[in-house]
Order: structure tokens, then sequence, then C-alpha cells
């Protein structure tokens, strides 16, 4: 969290103005991974640290086998493990929808 103290609320004036005061929740993000039918999955992780760590600690939680037999969406687009909250410009509280990865399947006709 930013706090912007200028000297008009009694803040340290620093000749700009304005003194920017960075608190340790800056540094971390609490995200929700939610998948239909399980109960949500909240995890707090650094903002500068890989998904992939939201991910694995997720399936092992929930005893669902491998991450990478799911799909993970923000906001309905894909993320990839290597991808940060940083990247995503995710905030506290942001929802990943996690879905079975489906390969392949096959096509039927009615003939």
């Amino acid at each position: 969290m930013e706090r912007a103290n200028d000297a008009s609320n009694g803040g340290d004036d620093l000749g700009g103005g304005r003194v920017i005061i960075k608190t340790e929740d800056d540094e971390k993000v609490t995200i929700k991974v939610q998948k239909e039918g399980m109960a949500d999955f909240y995890f707090t992780m650094n903002r500068d640290e890989p998904l992939r760590k939201l991910m694995i600690a997720f399936c092992e939680r929930l005893s669902l086998g491998d991450y990478r037999s799911f799909r993970y969406l923000l906001n309905g687009s894909r993320i990839r493990g290597h991808q940060t909250p940083n990247e995503l410009e995710m905030e506290n509280d942001d929802v990943i929808d996690a879905w079975i990865d489906q390969i392949g399947g096959a096509s039927f006709s009615w003939s």
C-alpha cells in the first residue's frame, strides 16, 4: 500500500510536497483460485514470484494432481506459471479460474 503525505495533512515535506511511504503490504498479494464444485482457495504470495508457486500449492492442497493439467484464467485470459502478479497487474482478491485442461477430442458425425 502506498500512502502519500503532504504538508497540509501533517506529513513530512521534502520540497515536493509528497512523501510516498511503502508498506510491507505492497510486496504481497492475496489471490483467490476457484474451481467449479470445490471450495475457494486463497493464497498470499510476493508480487514478484512466479504464479507457478500458487498453481502447485493449489493442486497439492486439494489433491488434484499435476498443476499442468489445469488451465488458469484471469479475467478470461490464460495465464502461465512463469508470469508474476506484478506482470499481470494483479490486486488483492483478484480471482483466478482453474479449469481441467482437455487435450484433443474427437469429432462425431451423424451421417
